[in-house]
């Protein structure tokens, strides 16, 4: 376990904060996450060309209007496309330029199918940056990977129902149940809220020194129905300091 706690000391603002005028994701909702000191949540993907975006779908259409999917477009063809508010899809190297450790970063890493290439990536970039950040992701190998190479850095081992999800049910078995948790050995688990009565017995023993950080919590009400149950969440559309 890491000695400085901090993902653990704040809620963790999701995709920024973002609201009906500011879109997710954007450099713009960043910057209001940091006026509120609030520790940010965002998600990284790879473009055809390499370039590492910030980006949680794997299409475009839903806060662009747009179809295209990223991974099949180059960086070039990605900053023809605007945001529903009429902001660039940031890279990550854009919003380290911006943020400069003023406020910590969780960094969701999008890989469906490892192969590595994010992960050096996101490597490359982040391994002179100087202010605080962690690692997140569902994807076992990812995780492993950032423990090897960054090990002083946080990680957090992501679950959930994976409902709707096109995954091998095999797959979702493994994630769900938190079953690589013991060799993973995350420094927090981020676990959606539905499941935070559903983790396996057979992980309590690992698990009760093992933090839990809620996702994505987005309203009062649903926030005092878990926060005595975990130990951070990760929220949007309310103001948890309020």
């Amino acid at each position: 376990m890491k000695n400085n706690l901090w993902y653990l000391n704040r809620p963790i603002a999701h995709r920024g904060y973002h609201n009906n005028e500011v879109c997710e994701n954007s450099l713009g909702s960043f910057e209001l996450a940091m006026e509120k000191d609030f520790p940010i949540e965002f998600d990284l993907r790879l473009t055809s060309d390499g370039e590492v975006v910030v980006f949680h779908d794997i299409n475009t259409v839903r806060v662009t209007g747009a179809s295209f999917d990223i991974q099949e477009m180059s960086y070039e063809q990605l900053k023809k496309l605007k945001l529903t508010d009429g902001q660039d899809i940031p890279r990550l190297i854009d919003v380290l330029n911006l943020v400069q450790g003023k406020v910590p970063l969780v960094i969701e890493l999008k890989t469906r199918e490892y192969d590595g290439k994010l992960e050096k990536k996101v490597y490359d970039l982040l391994k002179d940056y100087r202010g605080e950040y962690a690692i997140q992701a569902f994807h076992p190998r990812t995780l492993l990977w950032f423990k090897k190479r960054l090990p002083h850095i946080p990680r957090g081992m992501l679950s959930g129902t994976f409902n709707g999800i096109d995954l091998e049910s095999w797959k979702k078995i493994v994630l769900r149940n938190l079953l690589l948790a013991p060799f993973i050995k995350p420094d927090y688990i981020g676990l959606e809220q539905n499941c935070l009565d559903e983790v396996s017995p057979k992980l309590v023993k690992f698990l009760k020194d093992t933090p839990i950080v809620a996702w994505t919590i987005r309203s009062f009400d649903e926030y005092k129905q878990v926060y005595h149950r975990c130990d951070n969440v990760i929220f949007e559309n309310f103001d948890p300091s309020i």
